[in-house]
């Protein structure tokens, strides 16, 4: 409940179900449902990986299909069903436990990214170094890739997908943009006031064009926030 974030929530599925196929192997089942970006395919990988089943929900029947198609694009799947019948299909694997895979994989191939809290070097960890920083702690975030899985994470364990760190980059933009606009709005304010003091005309002119001027590009930055938005 204290550690770093993965993609941006603590608790985390992906951290549970590497957890669950460290531990568990192939008397692990993964199941994925409806859910937005790409939260449970490094860990659904990981299961499969260790010899565990992969059960998603079916793209086609979910509210937001995206988690069901990340986990079908990079983790794979044993069963993909609608939501109706992914219960029965959880009894009947757990009745039917011959139905489970063998071990494919040893444990070290669950790769977690702690190898990296430590290195003093760049060829040292696991991955490599990107020329993106951490947007929790500003770190440099380590590449690990896993087949067409690709996944970041920085040395401290903060870690992201390549859709959420995505998605938290246009956060981190959104929130600089208001700033600014902020920024600007408040110079705007404070030439207007010092412009109503002056008693010189050609000062009191030169402020009052400077406030014009911020609030024209204060404007502009609102323009780009709702572009930003959609």
């Amino acid at each position: 409940m204290r550690g770093p974030r993965e993609n941006r929530h603590r608790p985390a599925i992906d951290p549970l179900f590497r957890t669950a196929a460290r531990v568990g192997g192939a008397r692990v089942i993964g199941v994925v449902l409806s859910g937005r970006l790409d939260d449970g395919t490094a860990g659904l990988h990981a299961i499969r990986r260790r010899g565990g089943v992969a059960l998603v929900q079916d793209p086609a029947d979910a509210a937001s299909p995206q988690m069901p198609e990340s986990a079908l694009k990079y983790g794979g799947a044993d069963f993909v069903l609608p939501a109706s019948a992914l219960g029965p299909k959880i009894v009947e694997l757990v009745c039917r436990r011959g139905m489970m895979k063998e071990t494919e994989s040893s444990p070290e191939s669950v790769r977690t990214g702690n190898e990296n809290l430590r290195v003093s070097a760049p060829d040292e960890g696991s991955g490599t170094p990107s020329v993106f920083a951490c947007p929790e702690c500003h770190g440099v975030l380590w590449e690990l890739k896993e087949g067409e899985l690709v996944r970041f994470r920085c040395r401290v364990g903060h870690a992201f997908t390549t859709a959420h760190l995505a998605e938290e980059q246009r956060h981190h933009v959104e929130a600089s943009l208001w700033a600014a606009e902020r920024a600007l709005e408040e110079k705007a304010a404070l030439a207007t006031r010092i412009s109503d003091a002056m008693p010189d005309t050609a000062t009191k002119q030169r402020f009052m064009d400077q406030a014009d001027a911020d609030r024209k590009h204060a404007d502009v930055i609102k323009e780009m926030l709702f572009a930003v938005g959609e």
